[in-house]
Order: C-alpha cells, then structure tokens, then sequence
C-alpha cells in the first residue's frame, strides 16, 4: 500500500480514506484503522494537512451554512416554477393540476402560482 509509505502522496492517503467509507464489516474497519494509524505515523506532517485542509472546508461550510441554504432553496424554487410552466404548456394542465402532478403540498401553493 502506497500510503504506508514514508513519502506518501496527498491523492493516495484520500483515495484511502474515501475507500475505507465503503467498508462494512467489522474487521475491514479494523483493519483500515490500524493503515490509517501506521500511515499517520510515518506522514504526520501530510496527515496534519489533510486535517487541516478538511477542517477549513468544514468550517467555512458551516460558515456558509445559511447561504448555501438560500441558494438550495432558490434553486428548488426556479426548477419547480420551470417544472409548473413546462407542464402547463406542453400537457395543457391547469397551475392546481400541474401542481398536483408535482406533488406540491397544499401548504407550498402560494395563492401568486395559481393565478399564472
């Protein structure tokens, strides 16, 4: 294994750690632990920059958190009023029928779609 190396490469230490995601049994985490220990040990100065680099983008996720949120929901409002229209005009659907193809919940029908 590449990342039991003394010169491992950034690439291969992830790679790793995205494979071992995948493991299920109890003997394959086991297993994947101890590379991961033996690994951080003979790279510690790569291994502190992984963990760092994965810290800073989980903090600045968490200091997007609000943004990124808006941005989905933007993004889901564009597709659904996209979806509504296409409906109405390629099948001749009312905006409630077209609504009611999509699922939308009562709840989410502003009185503004219906009048489209």
């Amino acid at each position: 294994m590449k990342i039991l190396s003394k010169h491992a490469h950034e690439e291969d230490i992830c790679q790793f750690l995205k494979d071992s995601e995948n493991y299920k049994t109890q003997g394959d985490i086991n297993d994947a632990n101890a590379v991961l220990q033996i690994s951080s040990t003979a790279n510690k100065d790569l291994n502190d920059q992984i963990r760092s680099d994965n810290d800073m983008c989980q903090a600045l996720m968490e200091i997007m958190s609000d943004e990124i949120k808006e941005r989905e929901n933007i993004v889901t409002t564009v597709t659904r009023d996209e979806n509504l229209r296409n409906l109405m005009i390629k099948l001749n659907l009312s905006t409630e029928q077209a609504m009611d193809v999509l699922d939308i919940p009562t709840e989410d029908r502003h009185p503004f779609l219906l009048n489209t």
